[in-house]
């Protein structure tokens, strides 16, 4: 009874310290962990496979899943700023090739139909450069965004694929 009694007391005053005081959980998770239980991880897309197999529903809007898939597999590289699964939208952060470098990149996606076809995707790629100090805006050649777009598309074809083998 000696060793129970200053427990139930401790419990006593800790309970009653924390009347009317709202305890809010601490979330550990990082933010690529919680961008990963949201909207799905590079390898198994978790809840953003919803409804049917051939295309994300919501609000009336269809997005390929394939071309949704695909380009997450292929932008989340990077470290990604923006998702919004139900319009389609990727985003990464802006970039750096190492530390020291003067030069960022910034790259974004939208799915913009339900069918697996070049016209599906549009991709930008954004690059900007430090220069005394400021961030100033460059320009990105075609072949830049072609190669990134192309690569999603290549990807969806895979998945497509590997859905379809029967």
């Amino acid at each position: 009874m000696k060793k129970i009694l200053p427990l139930i007391i401790t419990i006593f005053l800790v309970s009653a310290c924390t009347d009317g005081v709202d305890v809010k959980p601490v979330d550990s998770r990082t933010k690529a962990q919680k961008q990963t239980d949201e909207h799905g991880s590079l390898f198994g897309l978790g809840n953003i496979l919803g409804g049917k197999k051939t295309d994300l529903k919501d609000n009336n809007i269809k997005i390929n899943t394939y071309l949704w898939r695909a380009a997450l597999d292929t932008l989340s590289v990077h470290p990604l700023e923006k998702i919004v699964t139900e319009s389609g939208i990727l985003q990464t952060e802006w970039v750096s090739m190492d530390d020291s470098s003067t030069e960022q990149t910034k790259i974004s996606a939208v799915v913009l139909s339900s069918d697996l076809s070049v016209t599906g995707v549009r991709v930008n790629v954004y690059k900007r450069k430090k220069q005394n100090g400021e961030w100033v805006n460059q320009t990105v050649s075609n072949k830049t965004v072609k190669t990134i777009s192309d690569a999603i598309l290549q990807r969806a074809r895979e998945l497509y694929q590997e859905d379809n083998k029967n």
